[in-house]
């Protein structure tokens, strides 16, 4: 059913009513605009400290570090995990899986490059809290 014209505006977006947006710990709905905004993460391991904390001071620099973080993960992966993973395998299947991985994970750094390079900010990696 298409709905008639003028109808369109008695349809609620599909967010209406959300009144908190977060994003990784931070609040970002009652923020004033140019509002520092605090990086936070979750708790610290057992037996560690671990203290990550950065003001950023605009959603935009809130995605950018995410986009680089995410950048570090899919880089260390490329690196490391995966070709050490595929070494280990024994069974021809699971190597050929570690292989096309290895694949689509180095294609992920590219797209991730490609996206900071359009934000215009700097596409160095940042070290995130996913392999501490």
């Amino acid at each position: 059913m298409i709905p008639q014209a003028g109808a369109l505006s008695l349809i609620a977006p599909p967010f209406a009513g959300m009144t908190r947006i977060r994003f990784d710990g931070c609040d970002l709905s009652r923020a004033a605009r140019d509002t520092p905004v605090l990086r936070v993460y979750g708790a610290a391991p057992a037996g560690t400290t671990f203290q990550v904390s950065e003001l950023l001071t605009s959603p935009h620099e809130l995605v950018a570090a995410r986009l680089r973080q995410m950048l570090w993960v899919e880089l260390r992966l490329s690196r490391e995990v995966l070709p050490k993973l595929r070494r280990q395998a024994r069974a021809p299947y699971l190597r050929s899986a570690f292989e096309r991985h290895l694949l689509e994970t180095e294609r992920h750094v590219t797209c991730l490059r490609t996206i900071l390079h359009e934000l215009e900010v700097p596409a160095e990696p940042e070290e995130s809290p996913v392999f501490l």
